[in-house]
């Protein structure tokens, strides 16, 4: 007998339950007593007193208070060529992930890393094999390493932080999206070597159902008289079969960071890495036709893919840096890479073809061979100075990206199978390629950008640059000026009011598998969105609340199953993010994004409806509580994901339903009890096991099945 999908739960039993949970979430924060004086724990916290809030003249001094407990959400964040700067000084929005809420999450996929961001999450499937980041509406796989194009580091035990910027990235980092990129970027900064005396020597195992295991080493110090050398050095691996049924993955990797203080003005850096990953039985998304009725989704942890389905990848990188300090107030930064990446992989997918909704399908399948190479450079010189009352910090920069890379796609037959009951088919034989493709483009971006502070609570900023495209697959040669500006004003220290305004020029998609002109690439567009809000740090807190605007051309699979670019796309919205230490035992993650989307084109099956891909609501939570007074080190940990109901096609035929899933979490420190340095970790994922289709657009992505994940982490 066919299996058959589960009955779905009320859309109106659904979106209680998340409501519920969420207002649990923030009543447990609200009941939590703030201490100024540990909220903060993890970083340094200045407390000042507003002037306006005080009739004593005499200035208070800064009160610094420094701990141990996480932060999950850093203070700061770098911006490209803006350099580092407190989230409080930026008129755009940025997401900030750290290296302790990526170890109390247990996160094993890159694109997991901001699985609790309500306006930037996965929008593929974890087996996939190119995780995509849905950055405010738009798909976005923009990967920089510390600032620099690059492939995606996709070991995430490599990774130090990760920050989103939101908004048309080419401005601040240079137009070298991959294929994507105009929503924003997604920067990985890597392990660095430790600071003073610190020594780090760490050792993690873990488990993950169904019997997938992992192990990785992280060392780091500094050596020489003056501890003028540094390094950083990551390796390990995992293999086993994960939650969903004879999917396989395995990956080996190491990573090096070193860097060498040349003297008190001159530092050098440099990041190595090798990262050698297959997935065996890697699961595509779905494909529907049009007209067809979406079916209820499958048992994630059923496979719908081939037994022979592989993915291998290798990544090779190389970074270099030199930061040198010209003067007091002026530093210039060299930065250079190299990274060359090879994934020859043989993919199935499926095609659901009934309209009854029964699951019956085509099994589609294809192997691709998809090596490429990046070339890139950057030249930054920044620095302060006055003009009569005016405050100045300028920054004036080059940045080059370089993307080469010979594709072949080769089709295979196709078969009838069924969502439920997959057909396994022997593997085919090779076919003949029927075309080349892949990104083959390279971009020059000038840029000047000054932020003018003409009164301690006044700071304008503005800037300019020009982005040179040359895509040799659509053949454009061109370029164009993108204006960049912003507004800040800060009533107090710990508030600021913001208007933000970017452009930017942003390669065009590529066409997805299935289309008639799949794997061909649009010529690039240009872009621009408006911003403005209100950032506010109190006890341990960060929160901000923003609306925005973004326009781009549109592109969409069209009637004739044609990806075509046509038209505009406009994602208005709204945003709110709190996150941070409410209290010494408690941390919090809340975010919500409101979307009101529309596509304007010549096609009248198309102008006025919602754009592909975007729930109208989302919210995401996770918190951590620390058993601090009846059991040190005890910590319990939950979170909460809910995605509104999202369009599949550009005519508004058919949408996915909402869903609404929960994880819940342990951790277990032994040092404070038991002067032991481990820690054991418990988390499960989707507890409930939730069946669901996750999103995506013209590929529907498969929801993650439940999880169970242990781990050991030991200092010695």
């Amino acid at each position: 007998m066919r299996p058959t999908p589960a009955e779905p739960r009320s859309h109106a039993g659904r979106v209680i339950a998340c409501l519920y949970a969420t207002q649990f979430l923030l009543l447990a924060g609200a009941s939590a007593q703030v201490n100024p004086a540990t909220a903060n724990e993890g970083s340094s916290l200045q407390a000042s007193v507003p002037s306006a809030a005080t009739s004593d003249p005499e200035e208070l001094a800064p009160v610094v208070v420094t701990a141990n407990n996480p932060t999950f959400m850093p203070p700061a964040a770098t911006v490209g060529v803006l350099g580092e700067r407190d989230i409080l000084d930026v008129p755009f929005s940025i997401s900030r992930i750290d290296r302790e809420m990526l170890d109390t999450r247990q996160v094993r996929d890159i694109g997991d890393i901001f699985k609790y961001e309500a306006s930037s999450y996965e929008a593929t499937s974890s087996d996939t094999f190119i995780p995509i980041i849905n950055i405010r509406g738009f798909e976005s796989n923009n990967y920089l390493i510390d600032g620099l194009t690059g492939p995606a580091i996709t070991q995430t035990f490599m990774i130090d932080s990760a920050n989103i910027f939101k908004g048309p990235s080419s401005a601040f980092f240079g137009a070298g999206a991959t294929f994507t990129g105009f929503s924003g970027a997604i920067d990985l900064l890597p392990k660095r070597a430790p600071q003073g005396e610190e020594v780090i020597r760490r050792m993690t195992i873990g488990w993950q159902t169904q019997n997938h295991w992992l192990g990785n080493l992280d060392l780091g110090e500094r050596l020489g008289k003056e501890n003028q050398f540094g390094y950083r050095l990551n390796f390990g691996g995992n293999y086993g079969e994960r939650a969903t049924d004879n999917y396989e993955p395995e990956e080996y990797y190491i990573g090096l960071s070193l860097d060498w203080r040349v003297t008190d003005a001159v530092t050098l850096t440099a990041d190595l890495g090798h990262i050698r990953e297959s997935k065996n039985g890697y699961r595509d998304g779905v494909l529907l036709t049009p007209g067809v009725k979406l079916p209820a989704p499958p048992d994630l942890s059923q496979s719908t893919a081939q037994l022979w389905s592989r993915y291998d990848r290798d990544t090779d990188y190389a970074y270099l840096r030199a930061d040198i300090e010209l003067s007091s107030d002026w530093t210039l930064e060299l930065d250079g890479g190299y990274a060359r990446m090879q994934d020859p992989y043989r993919s199935s997918f499926i095609f659901i073809t009934a309209p009854n909704g029964d699951g019956d399908a085509i099994g589609g399948t294809t192997r691709f061979v998809d090596p490429y190479e990046t070339w890139a450079a950057r030249v930054l010189l920044s620095g302060k100075f006055d003009t009569g009352p005016l405050s100045h910090q300028m920054s004036l920069s080059y940045n080059f990206n370089r993307q080469t890379a010979i594709g072949e796609y080769f089709p295979y037959p196709t078969t009838s199978t069924n969502l439920y009951s997959p057909v396994q088919i022997p593997v085919p034989s090779t076919a003949s390629a029927t075309s080349r493709f892949g990104p083959n483009f390279t971009s020059h971006v000038t840029q000047v950008t000054d932020f003018i502070e003409i009164h301690p609570m006044l700071t304008v900023m503005g800037g300019m640059a020009h982005v040179h495209f040359k895509d040799g697959n659509s053949g454009f040669d061109d370029g164009a000026f993108t204006p960049l500006g912003g507004i800040i004003f800060k009533p107090w220290d710990n508030t600021s009011f913001y208007v933000g305004y970017s452009e930017g020029l942003e390669q065009g998609a590529i066409a997805p598998v299935g289309t008639t002109n799949q794997n061909q690439s649009l010529p690039p567009r240009e872009n621009n969105q408006f911003e403005f809000g209100i950032k506010h740090r109190a006890g341990g807190m960060d929160f901000t609340l923003a609306a925005f605007e973004l326009n781009q051309a549109l592109q969409y699979v069209d009637s004739s199953n044609t990806f075509v670019q046509d038209g505009d796309q406009t994602h208005r919205g709204v945003e709110f993010s709190a996150g941070g230490n409410l209290s010494r035992d408690l941390s919090l993650i809340v975010t919500v994004a409101y979307f009101d989307t529309e596509l304007g084109a010549n096609n009248p099956s198309v102008e006025g409806n919602e754009a592909v891909g975007v729930p109208e609501w989302s919210v995401r939570a996770f918190a951590e509580y620390r058993l601090t007074d009846w059991v040190p080190g005890l910590a319990f940990n939950a979170g909460m994901i809910y995605a509104d109901k999202a369009q599949i096609f550009a005519d508004n035929s058919q949408q996915i339903p909402s869903w609404c899933v929960f994880d819940v979490g342990m951790s277990y420190d032994l040092k404070p009890t038991w002067n032991v340095p481990a820690l054991l970790r418990f988390s499960i994922d989707n507890i409930g096991g939730k069946n669901y289709w996750a999103g995506g657009s013209y590929t529907i992505a498969h929801g993650e099945p439940r999880t169970f994940k242990v781990s050991l982490q030991y200092d010695f």
